[in-house]
């Protein structure tokens, strides 16, 4: 397994992760409930926020978002992270 150099000096053991395994334990359903809950249709996202029509696509799709674009949807819907993500240790 490949290793890396910490600043102390010693080798800590790291994994190569691939983006593809990222976004099967990270999961966009809590999002499509929190619309729900809050009464908020991807249009008015698009239109009335201007979220990006593609920001949606790929989250729709379980794609990876920016951190920024998570921050921004959890200003939007006025919501912690855990109402737009949620981690699956084992993709369910």
């Amino acid at each position: 397994m490949p290793r890396c150099r910490c600043a102390a000096g010693g080798q800590l053991p790291f994994r190569d992760v691939r983006w593809e395994e990222v976004a099967r334990v990270i999961s966009y359903d809590p999002f499509y409930r929190t619309l729900y809950k809050k009464n908020i249709t991807e249009y008015q996202l698009i239109f009335k926020h201007g979220v990006s029509a593609n920001t949606l696509h790929r989250m729709k799709h379980g794609e990876t978002i920016t951190l920024k674009t998570l921050d921004t949807l959890c200003f939007i819907l006025d919501c912690p992270v855990s109402d737009v993500i949620e981690y699956r240790r084992d993709a369910e």
